[in-house]
């Protein structure tokens, strides 16, 4: 091979090198613009930052809860929740509100249903404990969050540990001194009847019967009766129901429904109402006049009547009352609708992107897609770089590029001479006219 046909081989294995990686780059950028949603309507603080409680400022599932160690609230890991049973959604909210969290750093008292996990937070203001629940069963199954700023020093319970009459701490206990305790329990041991209606032995004074003989005598079982739980309306056996037979029960435990008279514009129960609640029935059912208005509640994505609000009717306001930002709750007329290229999580109340329903994959609360881009690791650039090089030492070694030269070289010798040869002929022939012009004017001329 020639310096000229080296040269030129060396300048072309150059510029494909610097071809293909620059394609390279180019697909892995393009595969790692992957859609996510920036506009995420969580907090960012990580996992064990202090943060105050009732305020969403910890990022992804993360809650805002009382650390173990103590001195305020910190961002825990409320782990994934229980799985509800067969048939049930993880769809309701219930508030606690209490003076004090019990040893395990949680508030059980003053139970209230609410329909939406901020105004549970208000329930629990202060002191209490919002939980995300099964819709029968009371099952834990999401989000749930512990307030415990506001609470009250607890304070240490004893109970008497009937086996060997000594005193234990106990939150439940019914000593609130050490001293009282071991004073009762010194005692002759009383008894009570237990939920499976047997007589068992406590200290003095804590149980309902004096000797064994009379609780035996009392504790039997009543008969079997059946309540109406109004907060879930289901029923369930229950010593104080007032129901003889599941099915009498079953038949009348059933959810009030109120319906607005737009005539009179007064709510009033009725089985064909449409509002679960007087409360909200009340909210709704407002006569419209010029000076009626509605504002959408943007903490909650529903409609309210407000003289400061921007729609001027309860349609137009549930049409435009809609998140706008992944992660925020679902909203609309249906209640379930989110931006563009994004569906409610109905169990968590929350708009994820489309491809996130039920993709544990995605992160931050389902907002932002699994990065599966070509380009990440460092190690694949690694491999296009030996790829490239590879690809060089082939093309050298079969020496396309200096067979490509020289068959170009050819093809441009032989078109060369190919025009050459034609201008040479068309010489020739002009010689040949100009030849027999003369011939012609001599013939002419001679004598």
């Amino acid at each position: 091979m020639s310096y000229q046909a080296r040269r030129i081989t060396i300048a072309i294995l150059i510029l494909l090198t610097v071809l293909l990686a620059g394609v390279t780059i180019y697909v892995g950028l393009s595969l790692n613009n992957q859609p996510t949603d920036t506009s995420v309507a969580n907090g960012t603080l990580p996992l064990g930052a202090a943060c105050d409680a009732g305020n969403d400022q910890c990022s992804g599932n993360l809650v805002c809860s009382p650390s173990s160690a103590g001195g305020g609230n910190v961002c825990s890991d409320p782990g994934a929740g229980g799985t509800c049973p067969t048939g049930e959604t993880c769809s309701r909210i219930l508030a606690f509100h209490c003076d004090q969290l019990d040893n395990d750093g949680r508030c059980n008292g003053n139970r209230t249903e609410v329909a939406s996990f901020s105004a549970g937070l208000d329930v629990a203001a202060g002191c209490g404990q919002v939980d995300t629940v099964c819709s029968v069963t009371d099952q834990t199954c999401g989000d749930f969050q512990i307030v415990g700023g506001s609470c009250s020093t607890a304070t240490t319970n004893y109970t008497c540990d009937t086996a060997n009459n000594t005193c234990v701490a106990d939150t439940t206990g019914a000593y609130t001194s050490l001293g009282d305790c071991q004073t009762a329990c010194a005692a002759q041991p009383s008894y009570t009847c237990t939920a499976q209606y047997t007589c068992a032995q406590v200290a003095a004074g804590e149980g309902e019967f004096a000797d064994a003989a009379s609780c035996e005598a009392g504790c039997n079982p009543p008969a079997v009766k059946y309540l109406c739980d109004t907060t879930t309306y289901t029923c369930r056996g229950d010593a104080s129901g007032t129901y003889s037979s599941f099915a009498a029960c079953d038949a009348e435990c059933i959810a009030p429904a109120y319906k607005c008279d737009t005539t009179t514009y007064t709510c009033t129960q009725d089985t064909t109402g449409t509002y679960s609640s007087m409360q909200s029935c009340e909210s709704n059912c407002i006569e419209p006049t010029a000076e009626t208005r509605y504002l959408c509640d943007t903490s909650t994505y529903t409609c309210r009547g407000d003289a400061t609000g921007q729609y001027t009717d309860l349609p137009s306001c549930q049409n435009g009352c809609v998140p706008q930002f992944c992660g925020q709750p679902c909203g609309g007329k249906d209640g379930i609708s989110c931006p563009t290229g994004h569906v409610c999580d109905q169990s968590q109340n929350r708009c994820v992107l489309t491809q996130c329903l039920n993709n544990p994959s995605c992160t931050n609360n389902g907002c932002v897609l699994p990065n599966t881009a070509i380009g990440d690791d460092p190690k694949d650039y690694a491999i296009f770089g030996i790829l490239m090089v590879l690809a060089g030492i082939a093309v050298y070694k079969l020496q396309v590029v200096s067979n490509s030269v020289l068959l170009l070289q050819e093809m441009l010798g032989s078109g060369l001479r190919s025009e050459k040869k034609s201008q040479l002929e068309k010489e020739m022939e002009k010689l040949q006219k100009d030849r027999e012009s003369y011939q012609s004017k001599f013939e002419k001329t001679s004598f």
